[in-house]
């Protein structure tokens, strides 16, 4: 490895949806890390996600998406390569914080919850 070129590492935080309440979730980033390159979600019940979720995104106190952005939009399917299932990211850390407030709402396709977990998967350099 070029000792210039920075290292490529991934944090992944996961909790648990069990009520349609707004969930706020702050996570601290490691310290090694300078800039995040890429971001994405995921639960093992990807459909509950993809049709019930939505979120607002904080990185080092400044919103990268809005209150209420579906989270579908930052999934990827099994039919996407492993290197590609990120959303890009270009944004150098000024704090080590992540903030999502995430909301689960019925959606006609699943009108009940049924408890599911989303995982926030975070890469960045060192």
């Amino acid at each position: 490895m070029n000792p210039t070129q920075p290292k490529i590492s991934y944090k992944q935080y996961t909790f648990t949806i069990n009520s349609t309440s707004i969930i706020d979730k702050k996570f601290e980033l490691p310290s090694e890390a300078r800039k995040v390159t890429g971001i994405r979600l995921d639960s093992p019940d990807e459909t509950l996600l993809a049709t019930r979720g939505s979120c607002r995104i904080e990185l080092s106190n400044r919103e990268l998406f809005p209150e209420e952005f579906p989270a579908r939009f930052l999934m990827f399917g099994r039919e996407v390569s492993a290197s590609e299932r990120m959303h890009e990211l270009d944004e150098t850390l000024t704090a080590y914080n992540l903030k999502m407030r995430f909301q689960d709402q019925a959606a006609p396709s699943s009108p009940t919850l049924t408890p599911y977990s989303v995982t926030i998967i975070v890469r960045y350099e060192t």
